[in-house]
């Protein structure tokens, strides 16, 4: 596929754009990220960002903006932080599974407390991990169980 190099500058980093056919792929991989897939490519001085799927500049910016918005906030040097609702409403699209939507349901119950957060703080010799559960991912693991014992 074409590449559409410099395709637009955003916050200092250069987008690259392609649109790439997935006519052969598996019909849920055409409905998850599109057909064509749109994929960016964003580079900066000193960073490199990748997104694709559905609509990723628009992602890719709102990712940027947020940085920008962050950029005087200190941070610790590695962090993840998921939030469990959209990850379990992706996988019950292409799965029925009812342990799956019973997580779901009960997620969406805590909507705005389900995120999973782990950080890592470089210490003497190591390094400290932490790992932190919301409440709205306890109560999904919770329906995934209630959702087992169903079955």
């Amino acid at each position: 596929p074409g590449i559409n190099f410099d395709a637009e500058t955003h916050q200092g980093v250069t987008l690259h754009t392609a649109k790439i056919p997935l006519r052969d792929a598996d019909y849920q991989v055409r409905q998850i990220l599109g057909d064509p897939m749109e994929l960016v490519i964003g580079t900066g001085k000193t960073s490199a960002y990748v997104a694709f799927g559905k609509e990723p500049v628009g992602l890719l910016k709102s990712v940027l903006d947020a940085s920008a918005a962050d950029s005087g906030k200190q941070l610790p040097p590695s962090q993840l932080c998921i939030s469990l609702s959209p990850i379990l409403t992706f996988v019950a699209a292409a799965d029925s599974n009812p342990q799956i939507k019973m997580a779901l349901d009960a997620a969406k119950e805590y909507a705005g407390s389900d995120a999973i957060s782990l950080t890592a703080i470089p210490i003497k010799n190591g390094c400290a991990m932490r790992l932190e559960l919301e409440e709205g991912v306890l109560k999904a693991i919770g329906g995934a169980v209630k959702g087992a014992q169903q079955r």
